[in-house]
């Protein structure tokens, strides 16, 4: 045959004797058929191999994500006390542009939402580490305190938009496609704010703080 080897030539030659064989009529002088239940047994078979295919897929996605996840949490450690520790450094900013972009419209009177108050402390914080290093051990304190507080906020960034993203994810698989496409609420963001440290990173950075004058988060009473 033209274009293809002998092994293919041959097994086109088998291939097209096995389909003239199950076309022949048999003794009876009726072509063999394929029983239905074999049929649908073969169905049946597919469709699993597909599912499971699709399932490994996913599996495999969900894998990266957490990979990915917890890459970015680590990230911020070593990234501040390496290019950080010296300036603001552009990811601190973008972190402090994101909750600012967030904010931008919330109120700031009165009960300040957590958003508004990440983005005032973000703003804060970023100002003490642009001002760059000051004479006295206080300002070596209110710049390491700093440096700590955006540090984890950054680490928190990253957490939350893993959790948004991987509620994307999880919405292709077709499982509870409406909800999970949901991002964070307000509530669950300060529950897991509050699980993470951030809550407490912000108050500590806040006690070496005094010239902030933004909104300010109560700070709970212990056991609470």
């Amino acid at each position: 045959m033209r274009g293809l080897s002998i092994p293919d030539a041959r097994n086109v030659t088998l291939f097209r004797g096995a389909r003239a064989a199950s076309a022949r009529p048999s003794a009876g002088g009726r072509a063999r058929q394929v029983p239905a239940g074999r049929g649908r047994a073969c169905d049946n078979a597919l469709r699993l191999t597909l599912n499971v295919i699709c399932c490994k897929i996913m599996t495999v996605r969900h894998i990266s994500l957490l990979l990915l996840l917890l890459c970015a949490t680590a990230l911020p450690a070593a990234a501040v006390e390496g290019g950080f520790g010296t300036g603001a450094g552009a990811e601190l900013r973008a972190v402090c542009r994101h909750y600012e972009n967030r904010a931008r419209f919330r109120p700031r009177e009165g009960v300040a939402e957590l958003v508004v108050i990440l983005a005032e402390s973000c703003g804060s914080a970023l100002r003490t580490l642009e001002r760059g290093p000051g004479a006295g051990p206080d300002a070596a304190a209110a710049r390491a305190g700093a440096r700590a507080y955006l540090r984890r906020l950054h680490a928190f960034k990253a957490l939350i938009t893993g959790i948004n993203t991987g509620r994307f994810l999880s919405s292709d698989a077709g499982t509870r496609a409406i909800r999970s496409t949901r991002p964070v609420s307000a509530t669950g963001e300060y529950l897991i704010a509050r699980r993470f440290g951030l809550i407490s990173a912000y108050h500590e950075w806040l006690r070496g703080a005094p010239e902030y004058a933004g909104p300010v988060l109560p700070e709970r009473p212990a056991g609470n």
